[in-house]
């Protein structure tokens, strides 16, 4: 699970990895948006993080998970095609909520996830 120390980088990371998908969207608006929805999902969701062994503050990736939905998985470049995306949502999710391009859809359909981003807009009481 993420620390309070881990997420900078989650908030940093998932904010410019996803505006490229955005990109029709201006840019206050994009940032008014994108934070709020970020802060809201990620206080709904549990936040897994992969760490290395030998360096234990070095945060190899991570996945923002709601119950069966993945809102967002990341993974450092680096460290990418090692398995860290695959084994932090594989068994947890079945949908995948926000739209990605060729390399993540690639990824969503490998590891068993569907494309829903109704997902998002389900009660918040569940």
């Amino acid at each position: 699970m993420a620390t309070e120390g881990d997420l900078p980088f989650v908030y940093s990371s998932w904010y410019k990895a996803h505006r490229p998908f955005q990109k029709h969207v201006a840019n206050e608006e994009y940032a008014d948006g994108h934070n709020a929805r970020m802060r809201r999902l990620v206080s709904d969701s549990n936040v897994l993080v992969a760490y290395s062994a030998d360096v234990p503050d070095e945060i190899l990736g991570y996945a923002v998970i709601e119950g069966d939905a993945c809102h967002f998985v990341y993974t450092k470049a680096v460290y990418r095609r090692m398995g860290i995306a695959s084994g932090l949502v594989q068994g947890h999710c079945r949908y995948y909520t926000h739209w990605m391009g060729e390399q993540g859809r690639s990824f969503a359909e490998a590891v068993g996830l569907t494309y829903n981003p109704y997902r998002l807009d389900r009660e918040r009481t569940e």
